[in-house]
């Protein structure tokens, strides 16, 4: 899972479920990506969690993603 918290840590919540070993987040103005090394994928959903997809399947072993402007 991957989950979003207050600044102080507060406040935790899961934000998007059925993943399995994620890695290496990332995120933007407007979405969250991250890594599946098991599943070979890199991912993206909104900033709250929503519309979770694989953006690049059939990648070996992914563990980082860095976003920029």
């Amino acid at each position: 899972m991957i989950y979003e918290a207050s600044l102080d840590g507060t406040n935790p919540q899961a934000i998007v479920s059925d993943q399995s070993d994620p890695w290496g987040v990332a995120g933007d103005a407007s979405h969250l990506y991250w890594t599946n090394p098991r599943a070979g994928t890199v991912n993206q959903s909104g900033l709250n969690g929503s519309n979770p997809h694989a953006l690049f399947a059939d990648q070996s072993a992914p563990y980082g993603v860095a976003v920029g402007p």
